[in-house]
């Protein structure tokens, strides 16, 4: 469940059915719903580190420094905006399709660094 969504849903809980659940069973809710709220926090202001392929790794330090450099100033220019926008926050479950679809300058980070990167990603269950 997304944080805005979550906060909204919250707040369809009448007193009746707070009631009825418990405030153990509320405070669990709300306590999932501020864990997400983290992670968005967290993933926006520090991103998962660059994966780098083969061929970029051919290049030396040089080359995956500057594949490095360039996916951390892509991810500081759209991600934050992305995913903690107020009115329609970027889902988890749809990061890897946005970060596909980002222009990244192929001349300094590697489609293929890019696209492990995604993979990583996704195995490691962010969204």
């Amino acid at each position: 469940m997304e944080r805005h969504e979550g906060a909204r849903k919250l707040r369809l809980i009448s007193d009746s059915d707070l009631e009825q659940m418990g405030a153990g069973a509320y405070a669990a809710v709300v306590k999932g719903v501020e864990r997400v709220q983290e992670e968005r926090i967290t993933l926006a202001f520090w991103p998962p580190k660059m994966q780098h392929s083969v061929v970029c790794r051919r290049g030396g330090d040089k080359a995956t420094t500057k594949c490095s450099e360039e996916w951390r100033l892509i991810w500081d220019s759209k991600l934050p905006k992305s995913l903690l926008s107020f009115h329609r926050p970027l889902s988890l479950a749809s990061l890897p399709e946005f970060l596909r679809s980002l222009d990244f300058d192929l001349e300094k980070v590697l489609k293929s660094c890019r696209d492990l990167t995604i993979s990583h990603i996704e195995s490691i269950g962010i969204s």
